[in-house]
């Protein structure tokens, strides 16, 4: 795998409404609308937060 392929793949995240695929920088959900302001996502796993965490609770990365 490239490392520009892993790069991308570690921003990618899931719409919390519709599942669709999102990267990091979106503000809303290109499928459904959903507004996605209010979450943010690791860097090193991608999973999804409340904007308020200061670490991931999935891999514990400080975010």
């Amino acid at each position: 795998m490239t490392w520009e392929k892993a790069h991308d793949q570690a921003f990618k995240a899931a719409c919390p409404k519709c599942k669709a695929s999102l990267s990091s920088n979106m503000k809303f959900c290109p499928d459904c609308g959903e507004k996605l302001h209010d979450y943010k996502y690791c860097g090193a796993c991608g999973a999804q937060m409340p904007s308020s965490h200061k670490f991931c609770p999935e891999c514990g990365q400080k975010i």
